[in-house]
């Protein structure tokens, strides 16, 4: 009879093979030459001159040869009561998956298929704050054209015109990925346009809507002091918010953001400007508080600080204290929305801000190449190929540039 241990002493050869239990017909052990052992179950199927088959029991590693052994005499009633017990198995399998919940379907999704995307990690904001909350518990098979149409009026209903178009794409590629993947029949989405035509911004801010976001009213200090760094740096709400204090050099003044979050991929370096690397600054805890962002500029003092809570909190902007998670993205537009509206203001994003700097920058005589650097746009050109000038010295220039300019504006000159 077969043992554990005579299971486990079988050695690899240059081919597969195959080593049986005597005493038990058809029950034996796969050995592939790199050395993976399968407890397996082969028979055949219409009698002796039959189609020879196998089905896995699982690796000898992980299974018990006992239970092993019980799903061998399960398989065998199997044929002797005339079914094939692979096709068994496999349709069984099917059966689980068409069973699922649309929350496991968006577990396996983001798992097997979004990790290995530059989107991923955007995928599943969007599926915790909208989706899963309202289809979490749903079999992913029962989810009609009508449920998808029901979520993303949902979002149009607070305004969230962009947000609703980012949700839709989301949730039709998880369909169309499990219907590939046969965990569902169909997507729920075909047929359905985007909820929201989108359009180019042009939104640039005045001088006096500039002062007005300086210090407006009705945020939290960290989500203003990150919105005034994206004005002085014009980077992505995103890559702000997500800072951690490992990026940042203070005696060099740089700030270097590492390619697995920058939106191209690629390590990018922000020069930072005395204005922006006080706010940086500001936002180390000193005996477990937060600094407030100083109004315009100023000297920070890193020597005063206590930097035991940096080494425990690895972002600039937490959520909250001891989270070990940064701002949202969604929170801050949100909350800006909100700020705005309750201080009468015209109605613009984070982005914004970006387009606003850029702008700025552009309009003080900076060429479009270092202006390019400076946003970290790809440049896809045979040229840039061989150009790897990183520009750090072109975009500090350009940076301090509008920051002072940015200075002046803020005092009203």
């Amino acid at each position: 009879m077969l043992t554990v241990k005579a299971a486990k002493a079988l050695n690899p050869k240059s081919t597969k093979y195959e080593h049986m239990d005597p005493d038990n017909p058809g029950f034996g052990v796969a050995v592939s030459p790199n050395g993976k052992k399968s407890f397996i179950y082969r028979y055949r199927v219409g009698g002796r001159g039959g189609k020879l088959r196998r089905l896995s029991l699982g690796s000898v590693d992980s299974t018990a040869l006992k239970q092993a052994r019980n799903d061998y005499l399960a398989a065998k009633r199997q044929l002797e009561g005339g079914i094939d017990p692979l096709e068994a198995k496999v349709e069984a399998r099917r059966q689980e998956e068409q069973e699922l919940t649309f929350k496991a379907l968006a577990e396996k999704y983001l798992a097997q298929h979004a990790v290995h995307k530059r989107t991923g990690a955007e995928d599943e904001r969007i599926l915790n704050h909208d989706v899963l909350p309202r289809w979490g518990k749903l079999k992913a098979k029962a989810i009609r054209k009508r449920d998808v149409v029901a979520l993303l009026d949902k979002i149009l209903e607070r305004g969230a015109t962009t947000q609703a178009n980012r949700t839709f794409a989301c949730v039709r590629k998880v369909f169309n990925w499990a219907a590939e993947k046969d965990l569902v029949e169909s997507s729920p989405c075909v047929g359905i346009k985007a909820p929201s035509k989108e359009k180019s911004n042009d939104r640039v801010l005045t001088d006096d809507e500039i002062r007005a976001l300086w210090n407006l009213p009705g945020l939290s200090s960290k989500m203003l002091a990150a919105l005034r760094l994206q004005l002085l740096l014009a980077q992505r709400i995103g890559e702000i918010v997500g800072m951690r204090w490992d990026e940042i050099d203070t005696t060099a003044k740089l700030w270097t953001l590492p390619a697995e979050r920058a939106k191209n991929g690629m390590v990018h370096t922000i020069p930072l400007t005395t204005a922006a690397l006080d706010i940086v600054e500001a936002q180390r805890p000193v005996n477990g508080e937060q600094q407030a962002a100083p109004a315009v500029s100023g000297s920070a003092n890193p020597s005063a600080v206590d930097t035991t809570e940096d080494e425990q909190e690895p972002y600039v902007f937490p959520a909250r204290s001891g989270a070990m998670a940064h701002l949202r993205v969604d929170s801050v537009g949100t909350a800006l929305t909100r700020a705005l509206q309750a201080a009468g203001i015209a109605h613009f994003t984070a982005h914004d801000l970006r387009r606003t700097a850029a702008t700025r920058i552009s309009g003080s005589g900076t060429s479009r190449e270092v202006l390019r650097q400076i946003l970290n746009h790809v440049d896809r050109s045979v040229t840039a190929r061989y150009d790897r000038h990183r520009y750090d010295a072109e975009k500090r220039q350009a940076l301090d540039a509008w920051a002072t300019q940015l200075e002046a504006i803020l005092r009203g000159q």
